[in-house]
C-alpha cells in the first residue's frame, strides 16, 4: 500500500523535499540540493524521475551522498584565509598602516598602536605627517616619502619618528604603492631604536644585521610551518574524499575537490614565494651556478605548459633559434623564473589568446622571452611591475595573489648575473617579459634520469605524526594506493613498532613533542639492520637548511608540507632509482 513521502521519518533539514519531488514529476528534470542533518552531517541530495522499461514515469529515485568531509575542508580553507587577515591586523612587532592618496591614515594595526602610542580611533582620518618629527615635517619628509612611493612603487627609509607622548624612536620602514581600485599606500615599519643604540661600530652594525636577518628567516620559517599545517590537513582530506569510488561518479563533487586542491596549491605557492623572496633579499638564498642546457630546459617546460594553455583555450608555441644554449645559472631557480612568467601569461590571457615562448642568443647572453596577447600593462603601471606587493587593477579585482611573483623573478634573475625587462603596448594589447642570463663555457649539468612515479602496492609503511587528525586520512590515502600502513602518534611508539615489525618505508613528521623526527631517525639508524629502511621526512619547514638537517640526521629524503600522494610516490621512485644506481 502506497504511503506519502512526508510519512518517512528522517533526520534531514530538508523542508522542500516534497516540493522538489513534485518539481521532478512536473519537469522530468533531476533536482540537486545540499542538505544537512540534525547530527551535523552534510549530504548532496539528488532526485531523478524513475522510468519503467516501457518508458513510463512510475515514481522518483532519491540518492543521498555524504559530503561532510568536503564541506569541512571548504570551511577549513575559509578559516585559513581569515587567519592570514587576522595575522596582519594583530601583528604586534610591526606597524602596518595604510594611507590614502591624500595622505590620510585609513587603517592602523595593533603593532602601530604599540609603536606610536595612538589607538585606531585617534589616528584614522588624520594626516600621515602626524607621525613625523617637527623637523621632518618642516623639511617635507612625509610628502617626499609618498611621492617616491607613487613614482617608483616603493620608498624605504630609516628615520626618527614621533610618539603620542612626544618621545622619539628610530624606525625602519618601507612604503609601497597599492594599485587597484582602492589605491593609496601601505607602510610597514619596525622600531629599531635599540639596534640603533647598539651600532657603535661598523662591526657591531654588521652583527646586528646578520642577527636580524637570521631572526627574520627563523620567523618566516615558523610562520610557514604554522600556516602549512592547516593547508596540509585540507589537502589530505580533500584528496582522500575525491579518491572514494562513490565520489568519483559525482562530477560536481570531484570538481569541488579539485577547486580546493588548486586553492591549497595557490596558498602554498604564496607562502613559498614569500620565503624565497625574503632569502633572496637578505642573501640567504643559496645558488648552485653551473652550465645548464636551456634549450632542453625550456623545451620541456613549454611542453608541460601547453596542456594548461589548451585547457584554457589558448594556443602556445615554442621557438628556439639555437641548438645549444648553455647558460651559467642555477637550474632549479631558473626553472622557477620561467614557470612564473609562463603561468602569468596563461593566467592573464583570455580564452582564444596566443602565447609564444622563445629562446635565442643575444650578445653573450641567453635570451628567454614570453609574449602573450592578454590583458597587457598600462604605461603608468609598467615601471612598477616588478615592485613588491604591486598588482595591476585587474589583478586586484581578480584576487590573483599578493603580487610577489614578478619581484621574485627579478631578484632571482639579478642574483644569477642576469636582467629582466617587461614591455607592453598598453591595456588589452598583450605583454612581453624578457630574461637575459649569462652564457657559460663548459659542459652542462648531468641530467639524472629518474622514474616519475612510484608504486606503493604491497609496500609496508610506518607513518608517524603527533597530529592524529592528519595522520589517519594520510594513512588512508596510502592504503588506497595499495600500501600496508601502520600509524604511530609519537616517536617512542614508532621505535617500539619498528622493533617488532619489519617495514619498507618510514614517513615521519619532524615537529613532534618529546622525541622529534630528527631524534627518531637517529635512534633508528643506530641499529645495524636499519640500512634497508628508507625514510622520508615530512615538515612544514621548507628551507634548504631544513632539508640538509633532515638528510644529515639519517633521512633519505625531505618533503615540505603540504605533500600529495603523487609527491610521495615520486620520491619513493627516486629513492629506488638511487638504490639501483
Amino acid at each position: 500500500m502506497s504511503r506519502s513521502l512526508l510519512d518517512i521519518t528522517h533526520k534531514l533539514d530538508y523542508e522542500s523535499l516534497a516540493n522538489d519531488v513534485a518539481e521532478v514529476f512536473r519537469t522530468l528534470n533531476k533536482v540537486e540540493q545540499h542538505v544537512s542533518s540534525s547530527d551535523g552531517r552534510h549530504y548532496l541530495a539528488r532526485i531523478r524521475p524513475y522510468r519503467t522499461v516501457d518508458d513510463r514515469i512510475d515514481g522518483a529515485v532519491l540518492t543521498f551522498v555524504d559530503v561532510t568531509e568536503l564541506r569541512r575542508a571548504q570551511e577549513n580553507l575559509r578559516l585559513g584565509e581569515e587567519r592570514l587577515r587576522i595575522a596582519a591586523e594583530t601583528t604586534k612587532d610591526y606597524a602596518i598602516i595604510t594611507v590614502d592618496d591624500e595622505g590620510t591614515i585609513t587603517t592602523w594595526n595593533v603593532g602601530a598602536q604599540r609603536m606610536f602610542g595612538y589607538n585606531e580611533k585617534e589616528v584614522v582620518g588624520r594626516g600621515y605627517a602626524l607621525l613625523f618629527t617637527p623637523e621632518d615635517r618642516a623639511g617635507g619628509a612625509p610628502e617626499q616619502e609618498l611621492r617616491t612611493a607613487r613614482e617608483e612603487g616603493r620608498s624605504m627609509d630609516e628615520r626618527w619618528h614621533l610618539r603620542k607622548d612626544g618621545s622619539i624612536f628610530y624606525c625602519s620602514g618601507v612604503v609601497n604603492r597599492m594599485e587597484g581600485r582602492t589605491g593609496g599606500f601601505a607602510k610597514i615599519a619596525r622600531d629599531m631604536t635599540e639596534s640603533k643604540a647598539l651600532q657603535a661600530s661598523q662591526g657591531e652594525q654588521l652583527i646586528m644585521e646578520q642577527r636580524a636577518n637570521e631572526m627574520k628567516d627563523q620567523f618566516l620559517a615558523v610562520m610557514s610551518h604554522e600556516l602549512k599545517h592547516p593547508l596540509n590537513l585540507i589537502q589530505v582530506n580533500a584528496e582522500l574524499l575525491v579518491s572514494q569510488p562513490e565520489v568519483k561518479a559525482l562530477p560536481e563533487v570531484v570538481r569541488a575537490g579539485e577547486i580546493i586542491r588548486l586553492a591549497v596549491a595557490s596558498q602554498t605557492k604564496i607562502i613559498d614565494d614569500l620565503l624565497d623572496l625574503s632569502r633572496a633579499q637578505t642573501g640567504k638564498l643559496t645558488l648552485r651556478l653551473a652550465p645548464v642546457e636551456l634549450s632542453e630546459l625550456t623545451s620541456s617546460i613549454a611542453a608541460a605548459a601547453k596542456d594548461a594553455a589548451l585547457h584554457k583555450g589558448l594556443s602556445l608555441t615554442y621557438e628556439c633559434d639555437a641548438a645549444d644554449v648553455l647558460a651559467l645559472c642555477d637550474r632549479v631557480r631558473t626553472e622557477q623564473i620561467f614557470w612564473n612568467l609562463i603561468n602569468n601569461a596563461i593566467k592573464f590571457t583570455p580564452e582564444g589568446g596566443r602565447i609564444v615562448i622563445k629562446l635565442t642568443l643575444d650578445d653573450g647572453f641567453a635570451k628567454f622571452m614570453v609574449t602573450d596577447t592578454g590583458q597587457g600593462i598600462t604605461p603608468e603601471f609598467l615601471p612598477q611591475i616588478f615592485g613588491m606587493f604591486v598588482q595591476a587593477p585587474h589583478q586586484v579585482a581578480s584576487n590573483s595573489g599578493l603580487g610577489v611573483g614578478l619581484t621574485l623573478v627579478r631578484d632571482l634573475t639579478v642574483a644569477q648575473g642576469g636582467r629582466v625587462l617587461a614591455d607592453s603596448a598598453g591595456s588589452g594589447r598583450g605583454a612581453t617579459f624578457t630574461v637575459w642570463l649569462p652564457l657559460a663555457k663548459g659542459k652542462p649539468q648531468d641530467k639524472k634520469v629518474l622514474a616519475t612515479t612510484g608504486n606503493l602496492k604491497d609496500l609496508k609503511i610506518l607513518a608517524v605524526d603527533d597530529m592524529i587528525d592528519l595522520l589517519e586520512p594520510f594513512a588512508a590515502l596510502l592504503r588506497l594506493e595499495g600500501a600496508h600502513v601502520d600509524i604511530a602518534s609519537s616517536g617512542q611508539q614508532a621505535l617500539e613498532m619498528l622493533e617488532g615489525t619489519k617495514y619498507d618505508l618510514l614517513i615521519s613528521d619532524i615537529g613532534m613533542p618529546g622525541m622529534d623526527g630528527y631524534d627518531l631517525i637517529r635512534q633508528v639508524r643506530k641499529h645495524a639492520d636499519s640500512s634497508r629502511l628508507k625514510a622520508i621526512a615530512l615538515s612544514g619547514y621548507g628551507r634548504q637548511v631544513d632539508t640538509a638537517r633532515a638528510l644529515k640526521s639519517g633521512f633519505n629524503a625531505h618533503l615540505a608540507k603540504p605533500a600529495t600522494v603523487a609527491h610521495i610516490c615520486q620520491t619513493i621512485a627516486q629513492l629506488v632509482t638511487q638504490e639501483i644506481g
